[in-house]
């Protein structure tokens, strides 16, 4: 039978006041469902069309802000944004559901508040991130795979001003203003902290053998030349000028 193909609409510009939406899927090999709880929010949209010729829909612009929403996977684990929000600005949005799906978008920007974690990939570990804007992101079916896929097809994206702290078994960093550009290879941020989680007295009464107690604290750090690319790649880092200031180092 033939597949019903979408309606011709053209809408130049669209307000959706407190949405709630469901998605819930067994085609994707890691997502199951996405739940988000809009009532707080708004979604403008512009230059919407739908073409039945060829079942896309394109979106010229989307502006919302995102809380109160949650991400199931395959394995039944799911993420909530607990007290966290984003700020989300994004562009060129296509979806094509022909006989293989397409889609794709530009992250334009986000800007995020509040997130937490409680791992980090398999390690467990608490992650809060309390503020940060991202910029210039593709995303899409063609850009598939890990973190280390899209950033290295994303050339131009940028990331500033996130804060944030992790805190694992052992150790605690922390960090302000960390700022990076792919494009111009540059990284900076205004303070760093490491500590172990245990007191001095703690970690050397833990220890069975004679071990450093090892502290670091810095002002501003700057990197130039940072090949991003390169680093994921082989985990080697290589840069140009590295200035940090303020450090103070204990073991």
């Amino acid at each position: 039978s033939r597949e019903a193909s979408l309606p011709e609409i053209v809408v130049d510009q669209l307000e959706m006041e407190r949405p709630i939406f469901s998605l819930e899927t067994s085609a994707s090999k890691g997502l199951q469902k996405i739940y988000w709880d809009g009532t707080k929010s708004n979604v403008s949209l512009q230059n919407f069309k739908s073409k039945g010729i060829d079942n896309r829909i394109s979106i010229g612009s989307l502006n919302t802000t995102l809380s109160d929403f949650s991400i199931t996977d395959v394995n039944n684990k799911t993420i909530t944004s607990k007290e966290g929000s984003l700020k989300i600005q994004l562009s060129d949005m296509v979806v094509n559901s022909g006989k293989k799906l397409f889609w794709s978008a530009t992250v334009t920007q986000v800007d995020a508040k509040n997130f937490t974690a409680d791992s980090i990939g398999k390690k467990a570990a608490n992650v809060k991130v309390y503020q940060g804007v991202l910029r210039n992101l593709q995303l899409g079916s063609e850009i598939n795979g890990d973190l280390k896929a899209i950033i290295k097809k994303n050339p131009s994206f940028t990331v500033s001003n996130i804060s944030g702290q992790i805190i694992d078994e052992k150790n605690s960093w922390t960090w302000h203003d960390l700022s990076f550009s792919k494009a111009a290879k540059s990284f900076s941020v205004d303070s760093f902290t490491f500590l172990p989680v245990k007191s001095r007295e703690e970690f050397v009464a833990a220890s069975k053998w004679q071990t450093d107690y090892i502290t670091l604290k810095t002002g501003k750090v700057s990197v130039s030349k940072f090949d991003l690319d390169q680093y994921l790649e082989d985990s080697v880092f290589r840069s140009g000028n590295i200035t940090i200031d303020s450090a103070y180092f204990t073991s």
